[in-house]
């Protein structure tokens, strides 16, 4: 009986552990912006927040493929957390992760609408030869690991997550031609 309950709880529970769930209002989301970008240059990519309850906290992991980007820092200037008593992120090059946090200790909340959470700073490596596409997606990263938004009252909602997409383009430069040399020849031979 036991074994039949687990299964059924987990036949009937486990689509609402991973999708979006927003009990108060317009399903609340996070988006990262995308870019076109070369191999060897720097760019940023801005994550951001469309909120419509006052969110006071959050946890939002990243992950990034490592065989395309090297992630460089992660800036709150211009932030809606900025004045916040805690906020930070952590970065593992290691596993090509980022834990994006924030709590307002005794901090106004950020209010409904459309706000910038912070800009992910990156340099494309240099040794890709052909055109490629990647992304920066959503990712389980310990300790805090869940992708989610707290409103003022602790409640918990886990928005909808758009994924930042790189294109990497390669420079199209003209063909190499090797100097024809210089023949001469004699009349008659």
């Amino acid at each position: 009986h036991f074994l039949l309950l687990l299964l059924l709880t987990l036949a009937f529970g486990a689509p609402s552990l991973f999708s979006q769930v927003d009990d108060f209002g317009a399903l609340d989301s996070v988006l990262i912006s995308q870019t076109t970008v070369s191999p060897g240059a720097s760019f940023s990519l801005t994550v951001s927040m469309f909120n419509d309850e006052s969110i006071a906290g959050l946890a939002v992991p990243l992950y990034y493929s490592k065989e395309y980007l090297v992630l460089d820092s992660v800036s709150f200037i211009g932030s809606a957390v900025l004045n916040w008593g805690f906020r930070g992120a952590t970065q593992d090059t290691t596993e090509a992760t980022i834990l994006i946090g924030a709590v307002a200790i005794g901090d106004a909340p950020v209010l409904p609408g459309r706000s910038k959470l912070a800009d992910l700073y990156f340099r494309v490596r240099s040794n890709i030869s052909a055109d490629a596409i990647t992304l920066i997606d959503s990712a389980f990263v310990p300790p805090a690991g869940s992708f989610e938004l707290n409103t003022s009252n602790a409640a918990i909602i886990r928005p909808a997550f758009k994924a930042g997409k790189i294109t990497i383009t390669t420079t199209n430069r003209p063909p190499v031609f090797e100097p024809i040399a210089s023949r001469t020849v004699n009349e008659g031979e």
